[in-house]
């Protein structure tokens, strides 16, 4: 059996005499221009191989795209769930062979067979479990499952050898509701539990790989609350049989499965390559409207600014980390890994700083690039942090004015779910640099100092 991610939920199964197209959405834009793949990818339709059969989970349309299916083979067999304006749609293209499956049925496809599986999801919804001689495969797409739903599975297929897993608790309706969405603790540890509960061989991380475009680019920020990265580690912590089992995939990329063995095969796809994206792009960030921007202050230029934030970040802030030994140790015991983003440079010629550190138990590993695994998160902006160096201003100059902005997602990832601290609250670590009554005083000095010299009018 092999594999294609040709990206989001678009994926080409080959099993030994079928090849079966899920979900198939072909151009970068799609759900009305709204959304674009994330990694971008060039697709060579000419050289893509026609479909057999072609699967549409359900009405969602970063997932039945008619465009996309316009381009496909008529005589091709059509799967989809019990949704009328499915098959309607298909019936108005063109598609004469379209079968609408209940949860819980199989099909036979010569030597391949299909099993649906069902969704708790508002909407009509199916994933698939594809098996032949080679391998057993369960594309769960984005179904809602229960322990139920895994229990069928398991019962059925045992231990299966690979499961295109959903593994991004999406926030599309709480990023434009009222009050800023916090992280879905519940919703998250959902989908791990229902992978650690199918216990598979391997597993992908699937059906997450758009990012919104044009006015709704902010979005991008609200919507993704987890990286690809930290389900990786979650998993592979709550489960450790599936270290090194968690195959990502981008959109080129293919997994052979053999024998029950799933090998990954990066750019194997001859018909998808993919391009690259900023690693950033999708980086979650409910609080704060809009970018950190940053503004040349007036007491100060940008290379005494640039000045007092590399000193912080390469000599005062890890001096402070190590002093506090205790603190360290308690944020290593929930696995703590803080991020720091210091925005500055002028609008032509924008910089960014990055401090962060893994608090681990055999003591703070740092280093100054993103980290995608961080649970811990502040930014601020160059000014404001030079400010707090430099005796310039006071924390509450800082917060008031909008140059800082923090959030947290510290839990832990358990085989009985995510745990979450009670009662504690991680500190800002630029706090133990900056203290606020000695920051207040500081900069009441440098008022007095700057004003005490002019006479009294």
């Amino acid at each position: 059996m092999i594999i294609d991610m040709i990206g989001h939920a678009t994926v080409m199964v080959e099993t030994v005499d079928r090849r079966i197209l899920f979900d198939p959405v072909l151009f970068d834009t799609h759900h009305d221009g709204l959304f674009a793949a994330h990694p971008p990818r060039e697709l060579e339709f000419e050289r893509m191989p026609p479909p057999d059969t072609v699967v549409v989970s359900h009405q969602h349309l970063d997932h039945f795209d008619v465009r996309s299916l316009a381009m496909l083979p008529r005589a091709a067999e059509v799967l989809v769930p019990e949704d009328g304006l499915l098959r309607k749609t298909l019936a108005e293209l063109g598609f004469a062979r379209v079968h609408a499956l209940p949860p819980l049925s199989r099909v036979s496809l010569g030597r391949t067979g299909i099993f649906t599986t069902p969704s708790q999801a508002p909407v009509v919804e199916i994933g698939f479990v594809v098996s032949d001689p080679g391998g057993t495969c369960w594309n769960a797409v984005d179904t809602v499952l229960t322990p139920e739903t895994t229990g069928i599975v398991t019962r059925l297929f045992g231990t299966l050898d690979l499961m295109l897993a959903a593994w991004q608790p999406l926030l599309e309706l709480e990023a434009v509701s009222a009050g800023a969405p916090g992280f879905p603790l519940r919703s998250y540890g959902g989908l791990l539990q229902r992978v650690m509960e199918t216990n598979p061989r391997a597993v992908i991380p699937s059906s997450c790989g758009f990012a919104y475009r044009g006015a709704s680019e902010w979005l991008n920020h609200r919507v993704f609350p987890v990286t690809r990265e930290r389900f990786v580690h979650d998993l592979e912590q709550a489960h450790p049989p599936l270290r090194d089992r968690v195959l990502t995939l981008d959109p080129g990329d293919r997994v052979v499965l053999e024998d029950g063995v799933a090998r990954r095969v990066v750019g194997g796809c001859p018909w998808v390559e993919g391009r690259p994206a900023p690693p950033d792009a999708l980086d979650f960030w409910p609080v704060g409207e809009g970018p950190l921007l940053d503004a040349p202050p007036e007491w100060g230029n940008e290379a005494e600014v640039a000045a007092a934030v590399e000193h912080t970040l390469h000599s005062a802030l890890p001096e402070a980390i190590a002093e506090h030994s205790g603190l360290a140790t308690t944020l290593a015991r929930w696995g703590a890994r803080y991020q720091l983003q210091v925005v500055g440079g002028s609008p032509s010629h924008p910089r960014t700083w990055w401090f962060c550190c893994e608090f681990a138990e055999d003591g703070p590993r740092i280093h100054h690039r993103r980290d995608p695994l961080a649970n811990v998160l502040a930014r601020i902006t160059a000014s404001g942090l030079a400010g707090l160096a430099l005796g310039r201003h006071d924390w509450d100059r800082v917060h008031l004015g909008g140059h800082y902005q923090a959030f947290d997602r510290l839990y832990r990832a358990t085989p009985a779910g995510l745990a979450r601290p009670e009662g504690v609250h991680p500190p800002e670590p630029l706090m133990l640099v900056f203290p606020a009554r000695s920051t207040f005083a500081a900069m009441r000095s440098h008022e007095v100092r700057r004003w005490s010299t002019r006479p009294p009018e």
